[in-house]
């Protein structure tokens, strides 16, 4: 099952590296799956709501995602740390750090590193490729 999860981090990673088709949505419905992330009163509901945000992958939601590392069930701040991981936003990188330092949860700590490292590579990349450019 754990290999299973490292390919299919993997690919979320190749694809987000790679896509350039962009799906934009309109601030209502982003605004809806925060609400959602954030105060629905079911667990469960609050976790698949924060999975939803990362795979919408618009960083508009960040500060949502933020704001739910907040809630009291590890699994939901788990899922919210995975989801800013993939909008490999580089904003988002101090208050994983503060995660990876303050939470209870020995799985969240790991799952911010993880995200921190995807994002780090992200940026690295960004600027290799700005490099590569300029030498052109």
């Amino acid at each position: 099952m754990r290999q299973l999860f490292r390919v299919f981090w993997f690919l979320l990673v190749l694809i987000s590296f790679t896509s350039k088709a962009e799906i934009t949505y309109d601030q209502e419905h982003l605004e809806y799956w925060i609400r959602t992330a954030k105060s629905h009163p079911l667990e469960l509901v609050r976790k698949n709501a924060a999975k939803m945000l990362g795979i919408m992958g618009d960083n508009r939601v960040l500060g949502g995602l933020v704001e739910t590392l907040r809630d009291t069930s590890a699994e939901v701040r788990q899922e919210a740390v995975v989801s800013i991981g993939l909008l490999v936003d580089p904003r988002a990188l101090p208050v994983l750090e503060q995660i990876v330092d303050r939470d209870p949860s020995p799985e969240v700590r790991r799952k911010a590193r993880s995200a921190m490292a995807l994002i780090e590579k992200r940026m690295e990349y960004e600027k290799s490729k700005r490099t590569d450019e300029n030498s052109i």
